[in-house]
């Protein structure tokens, strides 16, 4: 076992590695700081401003020794190699690097050696009276200038976007180990990945001469415990046994305290996880009042969809965008942001000019609530009128069913003849996320994996995440062109530029705001509206309703440590050719579980008593359940154990 020391300023990483790594959890600050170190170290890539601790040298130790660059081989892997770049053998060529090695192996050498015996011998007989042609011996490396790779033999041959994702990641490390087990100098591979497959892991377990980092973003059972690294509030090393020991002591110690506590009054944890809730029971039905419109009970709380007579006879398609950390802070104070400048004007005039629901008297949104403040739980909460409640918040691709019990807008749309498709940019299996929406009435989902199937993508247009935004949004177009000529639709898309924990910059991003996410920002706000004012010019625009709702808040916490405390960061909305209106759009107090019959109702559906799961439709003069019971009181009864929801709904497996 090799202590892997990684530290720059007070900010120190020490792993016990034996030959791979897998570095695991929620802390992406503290993953971003940790990646930055490495590519300081071997890239000389300082992102200073970015970096959040930013003094001091840069430095990687193994077993408390500073290793030179010159030492060390390191690679990157990930899913956005791309091939047909790499095989231009540039400097940093991956490729270069693997055929330099092949090509010095001793079979190889004696094939040089008459190759150039053969050069030499064809010179002299070039000789004449006008010239003396002089023969320069070719070695190994400078073969590398004549020669031109193919990666697949003839017969196997095709486009690298057609390789799954096993495929492009064994790619890299094949060559990776090749190289390392043919060269003294130890190597250090980092591999940032979304998942971790079974034949991805088994090829790690078994490379040589390596030290192989691996950052996930979850769990999985192939792996072994003792090869992780956590990155969470407590970071530590499963393989570190003093760390270990030190852990279990402070644990006890915790759990005595608790067990102290516990005798004389139990703490809220345990107040949660024993108590049960009441506030999914059924209530006694109201009827509803004669010859006026039903608003419906604001006593009830929660309102089983499957109950309700959701109704409309010329109802709007439906274009439904979830916007990645997408939040109001970076609107200017005038629009109710933080932000001296507006990062998103083209945004803020269309909230203005359409319907934006707000928590202030500006431009404002949803708050915060448990269970929908990560992107999957976001777009369950939105989908469902529920909070989604795991023990581990990314893990619902391990889960067979996701949410059986539910019915969602989805269900409903796909009851009245709805065509629905899924668009995202990224892999459809994270987090389930091909599960929530095809288990419910979704009949089709567009991901990089099918899509680099059916369209070809240079290498600046694809990010660590999948494809970029503004490429997404061309192919957007294409898709519900399609869509539209078969009936009614829902197109739901999802963006990921702004994703931390740095976003990504697409080459439409300006160079023109403080930082590198605002300039993110300001082009999202750009590429959006441009998409809109696309769908205007279409035929089945003034029958479709467009729906924009940020996720979450953002998690790059870097960006937004300047946000006051007394400030309520909030996601961006906006409903835009609603069918319905409200003058009750502002200092209103709603979570995204009430975008659920707020949407059905924008696209003209009549939802009797305005109620669905524990969302409330906007556009109706009900108040929702925060409003009418407090914030606190719901998200601490939403934490309670439910025997209706574990039976009736969540089901997962």
């Amino acid at each position: 076992m090799n202590l892997l020391t990684i530290k720059k300023g007070n900010k120190r990483y020490d792993l016990q590695i034996d030959n791979v790594k897998y570095c695991i959890g929620n802390n992406f600050e503290e993953k971003y700081n940790f990646e930055s170190i490495l590519k300081e170290v071997f890239l000389s890539s300082k992102e200073s401003e970015y970096s959040v601790n930013n003094t001091g040298q840069a430095q990687v130790l193994i077993n408390d020794k500073e290793i030179k660059i010159k030492e060390v081989n390191f690679y990157q892997v990930n899913l956005n190699y791309s091939i047909s770049a790499d095989i231009k053998l540039t400097t940093h060529s991956l490729i270069a690097k693997y055929l330099e090695i092949l090509i010095a192996q001793n079979e190889n050498i004696d094939t040089i050696n008459t190759i150039n015996l053969l050069l030499e011998s064809f010179t002299n007989e070039l000789d004449n009276e006008l010239i003396y042609p002089e023969f320069i011996t070719y070695t190994p490396k400078q073969f590398l200038k004549i020669l031109l790779p193919i990666f697949l033999k003839e017969e196997d041959q095709a486009n690298e976007y057609d390789l799954s994702y096993n495929e492009i990641i064994l790619i890299q490390l094949k060559m990776i180990n090749y190289i390392a087990s043919h060269q003294l100098n130890k190597t250090i591979c980092l591999i940032d990945i979304p998942y971790l497959t079974k034949e991805i892991n088994d090829y790690l377990i078994n490379m040589k001469n390596c030290f192989t980092i691996v950052m996930l973003y979850k769990t999985n059972k192939n792996l072994n415990i003792k090869d992780v690294y956590m990155f969470d509030n407590l970071i530590f090393d499963l393989s570190d046994e003093e760390q270990i020991y030190n852990i279990y002591i402070v644990i006890t110690l915790i759990l005595s305290l608790l067990y102290t506590n516990n005798r004389y009054n139990v703490t809220a944890y345990f107040n949660y996880q024993s108590q049960k809730t009441t506030i999914y029971n059924k209530k006694k039905k109201v009827h509803k009042k004669k010859n006026t419109e039903y608003i419906g009970d604001s006593t009830i709380i929660y309102q089983n969809p499957k109950d309700v007579k959701i109704s409309g006879d010329n109802t709007n398609n439906l274009i439904y965008i979830y916007l990645e950390s997408f939040e109001n802070t970076f609107l200017d104070t005038e629009n109710g942001g933080i932000k001296n400048v507006n990062c998103l004007p083209e945004l803020t005039e269309l909230a203005k000019q359409n319907t934006n629901f707000s928590n202030t008297d500006q431009l404002g949104g949803a708050l915060p609530f448990i269970g929908t403040t990560w992107t999957i739980a976001s777009m369950t909460s939105q989908f469902t009128g529920l909070p989604l409640k795991v023990e581990v918040a990314n893990d619902m691709d391990q889960q067979n069913r996701f949410m059986p019990g539910a019915k969602t807008i989805g269900d409903i749309l796909n009851e009245n003849g709805y065509i629905q498709e899924l668009m995202i940019g990224s892999q459809k299996e994270f987090a389930g996320t091909d599960k929530l929406f095809l288990q419910h009435g979704f009949d089709k989902i567009c991901d990089i994996n099918s899509l680099k199937q059916e369209y070809s993508f240079k290498s600046n247009e694809l990010n660590q995440w999948g494809l970029d935004d503004y490429k997404l949004f061309e192919l957007a177009k294409n898709e519900i062109t399609q869509l539209a000529q078969t009936g009614k639709f829902n197109f739901t898309m999802a963006t990921i530029d702004c994703h931390m924990p740095n976003g990504f910059l697409c080459k439409y991003c300006p160079d023109t705001y403080e930082n590198r996410y605002e300039n993110i920002y300001a082009c999202q706000s750009k590429l959006i509206n441009s998409f809109i004012d696309w769908c205007k010019s279409q035929s089945w625009y003034e029958n479709t309703t467009i729906v924009l709702v940020g996720d979450h808040p953002t998690m790059a916490q870097q960006y937004v440590n300047d946000v006051p405390s007394d400030y309520q960061r909030t996601t961006y909305n906006c409903f835009i050719n609603s069918k319905v209106t409200t003058d009750q759009i502002k200092n209103r107090q709603f979570t995204h579980m009430d975008m659920y019959p707020t949407t059905l109702a924008a696209m003209g559906f009549n939802i009797e008593g305005n109620k669905l799961a524990l969302g409330t439709n906007l556009f109706s003069e009900l108040p929702t359940i925060i409003e009418k019971y407090g914030q606190d009181y719901i998200n601490e009864e939403v934490q309670k154990s439910s025997e209706y929801l574990d039976k009736n709904i969540y089901q997962f497996n």
